[in-house]
This record gives structure tokens, sequence and C-alpha cells, in this order.
């Protein structure tokens, strides 16, 4: 919703277009990445979790915000760009776990595995991989550009405030029992933790505006130059064997 101030008695409207950092979308977003959010869920979102754990988080989402910029204006992708990238990296550790459970499982315990896996992957190609990441990507400019912060922000605080308390509580925890035990199936569940805790803290950035990246540019003049060396050596070669 626009914030809108009315000017004497012509009733003349003027349009805010300064981002806002306590402004958040209000209507839906076919990305998935941001829904409708009432005025309420701000308020609501600081009384989930303590003060101290709040203050942490959003501490630790700053931190992440900043790395996904660096990282932007390096690479030119995205923290949606990003998040899906991890995403799919923990989908394949989550099938890895799967994989190792399942040949040390009975037969019933197996059937139910494989049912549970083939409904994921149906799933997944429903979601997920049903949309481009540059349509995700498409959805998160055009909210920054109306000056509305991440939704993910305050709705899910309540997600990463546990995911970021299990990921260093359960440290010592995992590589004690990995390293006297030999579970490795304790470390790959661990592993996902993690990386649910990573793409969490990644979904609830804002992007910069689109950008080329430092890398590209210089990978892209690069190219040109090698290829001129390339040729004038080769004309070079050429006059000296005539």
């Amino acid at each position: 919703m626009h914030m809108q101030n009315r000017a004497g008695s012509s009733g003349r409207r003027f349009h805010l277009q300064e981002p806002d950092p306590f402004r958040y979308a209000s209507e839906p977003e076919t990305s998935g990445f941001a829904v409708p959010l009432s005025p309420s869920i701000d308020r609501l979102g600081s009384a989930i979790a303590p003060a101290k754990m709040t203050y942490i988080d959003s501490a630790v989402l700053d931190l992440t915000e900043w790395l996904c910029h660096r990282f932007q204006l390096l690479t030119g992708r995205t923290n949606v760009w990003l998040a899906v990238q991890l995403t799919n990296l923990s989908i394949i550790v989550y099938f890895i776990w799967a994989g190792v459970y399942f040949w040390s499982s009975d037969v019933v315990a197996r059937i139910a595995l494989g049912l549970f896996c083939a409904g994921l992957l149906y799933v997944l190609t429903q979601t997920i991989f049903k949309v481009s990441i540059e349509a995700y990507e498409n959805n998160a400019y055009r909210r920054v550009a109306k000056g509305f912060r991440n939704p993910r922000r305050v709705r899910e605080a309540h997600l990463r405030i546990p995911f970021l308390t299990l990921s260093f509580v359960l440290v010592y925890p995992v590589l004690l029992i990995y390293f006297n035990l030999g579970v490795r199936i304790a470390l790959l569940s661990y592993s996902l933790i993690v990386l649910t805790t990573v793409v969490l803290y990644v979904l609830a950035c804002d992007p910069l505006p689109p950008c080329a990246g430092k890398v590209r540019a210089w990978l892209r003049g690069f190219a040109p130059s090698r290829l001129a060396s390339e040729s004038s050596g080769g004309v070079k070669a050429s006059r000296d064997y005539s």
C-alpha cells in the first residue's frame, strides 16, 4: 500500500518514493517469496521470540544481506539466485541422507521412504522447479522498486530463530557422535539444518538493482583482449613463415 499525504484542501496526493526500512509488501507476489502482510504482523513478529533473540536474528539477517549484496556486486547474481542454488544443494543432501537410511533399514521402511521421496519429487516439480529463477528475481526487483522490504524478515522470524539456535547448539554433540561413534547420518542431518538456516536468512534479504557484476565485466573485458592478442600473434607467425 502506497503511503500518501494530503496537502491543503485541494486533496492533492504525494507518493513517497524513498524505500522505508520498516515498510513491507502488502500485495501478493506469484514468486512465492512474498505474501500479503498486515501491519499487525510487525508487532506480532517482535513478540514471537524473546527480545535478545530478536536482536541476534536481526543482526544475523543484516550481515547476511550485506554479504548477499557483496556477492551480487561481484557476480551479478541476486540473493534469490543464491537461495535457489542452496535449496537445490539441500535437496541433494536430503536424498543422500535418504539413501544412507534406505540401505540400513528394513523392507517396510524402504517402501515408505521410497514413496515419500517420490511424493517429495512431485511436490518440488510443482512448486520450486516450476517457476524460473528469472521470474523470482523479477518479482523481487518489482517489490524493491516500489519501496517495500521483504516480508520474510518478519513473517519467518519464528522459523529462523529455532534453526539458528539448533545450528549452534548441535555443533558439539554432532561432532562428538560422528568422530566417536562414526554415525554419518548425524552429520548429514546437521548439514540439512545448517543449509535450511542459511536458505531462510538468504530468502529474507532484499536484492540490489540489477547489475552486471565486477567478475563478469572483467571476464568480458578479458576475452576480447585475449582474442585480439591471439589474432595478432597468428598474423605475425604467418608473416614469419612466409
